[in-house]
């Protein structure tokens, strides 16, 4: 091979690999109309915090999931909506609607922000002014996050009870849906169908539901056993966590069910499944994480944080790392491998994560030092076990005075009785 050619190509290589990662969009809750919760390239633990925003309103006491597209983050915050530079944490905008906003993440796209606000309306905003582009009137409360695919926004009214599904350029219906029970939790599009769980509050009657994305048709639904997660999909199966404290795996095409795995706990998994490496990561309620395999649904492993509430908080893949925060103000880094952890951090305040564009780790925190947060790797932090093992040398150097002196009273003790034995 020419020698020149072989320079040049070491050349384009050593450039390649000098220029910064291309960060990535997570415009919705857990990235994509999928749910994947993922991205193969993230902030390696340990973290540290690389900036903190805030609209600085009186009236916030909470930020909920940031999302990010185009370099900004998005997040609803206290009577509003914050947008803030990715890289520095800079506040763009901040639009406060009349109505206030609902206590959910937005959604975004090249078209505009949308947002539930006040009882009934979704509302779509300018991106890089926050100004009003149009709004829809639905029937009830919309109580959760919306989902974007392919132009148009799907999301649900829980008192409503009718799904809907309208233009993201115009807000025009294109079409609707009446339930019998009442829709929550985020939906997932995939393969034509849109899905979602529907509840009857008065019993534990609830169903995962599909929905041609088109027509808004029915195409099947599933009896729960109590409401159920948001939905992720992992290859033709959907992943949910019941109430019956299991992780299911439905076929996408007709609601068939695949396996069925239990959880460690006897409180639901309830945040939606991040799908990384062809497997399905799950947290339940109390704090408990678990990776379960894709194809078969077996536990592959099982990590206990043991603090805090995790319903509000969803797992999110950033290489080989997942990161997830809780009620009790902690941020764990977990290896993906193993399920070992790898760092954690207290922040305060109540956690709800989260979202990563490659390059940091975003987070909303309420009620106690609210606001949207950056984490980024942090080269001279160290790692959890390394921490533990820091600890138990200084504890093993601490103590060991008071070992070789209890060793040498016992010592002393041991042979009086023997002398006295031999008298």
């Amino acid at each position: 091979m020419n020698r020149a050619y072989v320079l040049a190509l070491a050349l384009i290589s050593a450039v390649s690999g000098a220029l910064p990662a291309q960060a990535e969009d997570w415009p919705m809750i857990q990235k994509d109309p999928a749910h994947t919760g993922s991205v193969s390239v993230g902030p390696e633990a340990p973290l540290r915090l690389a900036w903190k925003a805030s609209p600085g309103d009186p009236k916030t006491n909470f930020t909920t999931w940031p999302v990010v597209y185009d370099g900004v983050v998005y997040a609803s915050s206290g009577p509003g909506i914050l947008a803030v530079d990715a890289q520095t944490g800079t506040k763009k905008w901040f639009s406060a609607p009349e109505e206030g906003q609902n206590i959910v993440a937005p959604a975004v796209d090249e078209s505009g922000i949308y947002i539930p606000v006040g009882e009934s309306q979704l509302l779509a905003l300018d991106r890089s002014s926050g100004a009003e582009l149009w709004r829809f009137s639905a029937r009830g409360e919309l109580r959760s996050s919306p989902t974007v695919s392919d132009g148009r926004i799907f999301f649900a009214s829980a008192e409503g009870n009718t799904f809907y599904c309208v233009d993201a350029q115009t807000g025009e219906l294109v079409w609707e849906s009446v339930q019998d029970l009442e829709p929550f939790n985020v939906p997932v599009v995939s393969n034509g169908l849109v899905i979602f769980s529907t509840r009857d509050l008065s019993s534990t009657r609830a169903f995962l539901v599909a929905l041609d994305a088109t027509s808004g048709q029915e195409s099947w639904r599933v009896l729960q056993e109590g409401s159920s997660s948001s939905p992720a999909i992992l290859d033709d199966k959907v992943i949910v966590g019941t109430r019956d404290t299991a992780v299911k795996a439905y076929r996408v095409a007709n609601g068939e069910l695949v396996w069925s795995s239990p959880i460690s706990n006897l409180i639901a998994a309830e945040s939606s499944p991040a799908i990384a490496f062809g497997d399905a990561f799950v947290a339940d309620r109390t704090g408990n994480f678990y990776r379960f395999n894709g194809a078969t649904g077996k536990q592959e492993w099982h990590f206990s944080a043991n603090e805090g509430t995790f319903n509000q908080s969803f797992p999110v893949i950033a290489g080989k790392t997942m990161f997830i925060g809780g009620g009790a103000g902690w941020v764990h880094g977990i290896d993906v491998d193993s399920g070992q952890e790898l760092w954690k951090e207290q922040v305060g305040g109540y956690i709800h994560s989260g979202a990563t564009d490659g390059e940091r780790f975003y987070f909303g925190v309420k009620f106690r030092n609210e606001g949207i947060y950056a984490y980024e790797h942090d080269p001279n932090g160290t790692l959890v076990e390394e921490d533990l093992a820091e600890s138990s040398g200084d504890t093993a150097m601490e103590i060991l005075p008071w070992v070789v002196g209890i060793t040498v009273v016992l010592g002393g003790i041991a042979l009086v009785l023997r002398r006295r034995t031999h008298k």
